[in-house]
């Protein structure tokens, strides 16, 4: 009687460590510091805006003022800057015109990552999002994203800035 017992939980043991190793493995893959790379707007999502937000995206990262930055360390800590709310991106004669972000979202907590659910913790907030790796970009799925007071949703791109791959894992 105590053999199938003392097997039934050397395996359960075994299980949880497998599961433990897995997300060690996934925050150590996502573990850098990510810069906004793309935005891929829902069918459903506001066009006007969605557009606006996907063109200040694409302005701000050529010019190397990032809007959105994630960094992520292996022992579950994040840094979380966004200044996507503080953006005011109109339509000019030559475009989408777009400056840096007045001010950002500066928040620290930490996260955890199963490589489809990244959870974010911060003080009193708690913000899941479906996200992946994918290639060499990091991706979340977001429904509130603000530009222009308008919530827009899609797909976010990150790349990991260049040299912390090395150091990060």
């Amino acid at each position: 009687m105590k053999f199938p017992n003392l097997l039934l939980v050397a395996l359960i043991l075994l299980v949880i460590s497998c599961n433990k190793n897995d997300n060690t493995e996934a925050l150590e893959a996502v573990a850098g510091h990510w810069h906004i790379w793309d935005y891929e707007p829902n069918a459903n999502s506001p066009a006007e805006e969605s557009f606006l937000a996907k063109e200040a995206i694409l302005q701000l990262v050529e010019t190397g003022c990032d809007p959105i930055e994630f960094t992520f360390n292996a022992n579950g800590g994040v840094r979380y800057v966004d200044g996507m709310r503080y953006l005011n991106p109109t339509m000019g004669d030559n475009g989408v015109e777009i400056r840096c972000a007045s001010k950002y979202d500066d928040k620290s907590g930490i996260f955890d990552f199963d490589y489809s659910k990244l959870t974010l913790t911060f003080d009193s907030e708690t913000i899941v999002l479906e996200a992946a790796l994918e290639g060499k970009y990091f991706t979340t799925n977001v429904d509130n994203m603000l530009i222009n007071g308008v919530n827009v949703s899609g797909k976010l791109y990150f790349i990991r800035e260049t040299g912390h791959s090395d150091t990060a894992k």
